[in-house]
């Protein structure tokens, strides 16, 4: 790996934010979605259109999907790791594209 003084701005910038993500908590590899659902009850207000709503987490773990219903206490976290990992993998795809000129200067 090159010495910070040897990087260039932008890539001084990407790793920077990238250390900031990883150090601020979790992040999860999945999609947020959230599900619409009538609960069965006669009487509840899901028979007339007001349908419940839950969070889910969906991904794919061995080419096959996977969802787990995410419970209310959890959700702000949940989301906050989920929008981490889409950050992180910006950043990830940023530096990339760096190296990825940088490489094709070389080969000139």
């Amino acid at each position: 790996m090159k010495h910070r003084a040897n990087q260039s701005a932008a890539e001084r910038r990407i790793r920077s934010k990238l250390h900031r993500l990883l150090a601020e908590g979790g992040i999860m590899h999945a999609s947020a979605i959230v599900m619409r659902r009538v609960c069965g009850k006669p009487n509840c207000r899901c028979t007339k259109g007001h349908k419940h709503e839950s969070l889910y987490v969906a991904r794919s773990n061995k080419g096959k999907q996977q969802m787990k219903c995410v419970p209310k206490a959890k959700e702000a976290q949940v989301k906050a790791w989920v929008q981490r990992y889409k950050e992180v993998k910006k950043a990830i795809d940023e530096l990339s594209t760096l190296y990825w000129q940088e490489f094709e200067r070389k080969e000139d």
